[in-house]
């Protein structure tokens, strides 16, 4: 029979008291204040640690007197609605059956029941080592075909659980690949968008340049012969002013200013 013998009463650095102070101690607080011990006997129960391949221990009640349940979330078939996002081309049909799903929602739960199996933390415990009590051992229940079997249900759970998770992260990855893909249409889509807009105005630019170059032109002509015609009159204006200083030198006038603004208005 594989059984560990663990300390009574221990002190805070969870060392074992001397065996005296662990009966009296054990004793006194059973007891209380009230009632009077005669006769006292400790009894205790075995328990099997069984090394994990993945590191830790399994801990077995061989007495038969403790048994563990775990819950199970049965999940909802992920791989499907990856098929159905899969066959379905239009992007928007696409992003509208993703926010449709509750990604969350469960179809159901189930219990796994192990008896023998204890779900404490037995760490602590197991630091201790073995004390010098007068212990009773209770008989054992537990035999080492049962612990196979039962080590072999355990690891079916664990491997069903790590089975899952496996199969939400494959989920995860395969829309994130959804949705790196739906973003890198968008992106070219508006690439596409923005070459035939960057198009359109150059074409427009080089439209406009044409159209300005066309005007710029007419109206240089326009100011050139607007000149032309401006500037045939001041030959007139200065033989006005030259009579004007002819008549001054006479006598006949005063002032040429009147004539010298004509020609200082008409070149402004």
């Amino acid at each position: 029979m594989k059984s560990i013998n663990l300390s009574l009463v221990v002190d805070e650095n969870f060392n074992p008291l001397p065996t005296y102070k662990q009966l009296a101690i054990s004793i006194a607080k059973v007891a209380g204040k009230n009632n009077k011990i005669s006769l006292a006997s400790l009894v205790g129960w075995p328990l099997l640690a069984v090394k994990s391949e993945a590191g830790g221990y399994y801990i077995f009640d061989e007495t038969g007197k403790f048994s563990t349940s775990i819950n199970s979330l049965i999940l909802q078939d992920y791989n499907k609605i990856i098929s159905m996002i899969e066959k379905t081309s239009d992007e928007s049909q696409v992003l509208e059956l993703m926010n449709s799903i509750r990604w969350d929602e469960v179809r159901g739960s189930s219990t796994i029941h192990f008896d023998f199996v204890m779900d404490q933390e037995f760490k602590n415990l197991l630091k201790l080592g073995s004390s010098q009590l007068p212990l009773q051992i209770l008989d054992r229940k537990l035999k080492d075909i049962d612990v196979q079997f039962l080590i072999s249900d355990i690891q079916g759970a664990v491997n069903k659980i790590i089975s899952e998770i496996d199969l939400i992260e494959k989920i995860k990855e395969k829309i994130s690949e959804i949705i790196a893909i739906i973003k890198g249409k968008r992106v070219e889509k508006r690439r596409q968008i923005e070459s035939e807009y960057d198009a359109k105005i150059m074409a427009k630019n080089e439209e406009l340049k044409k159209v300005v170059n066309s005007e710029k032109t007419k109206v240089e002509e326009e100011i050139k012969q607007y000149s032309s015609q401006l500037y045939s009159k001041l030959p007139d204006i200065e033989v006005l002013i030259a009579k004007a200083e002819l008549d001054k030198e006479a006598g006949f006038i005063d002032s040429t200013s009147s004539v010298n603004s004509i020609k200082e208005k008409y070149l402004n």
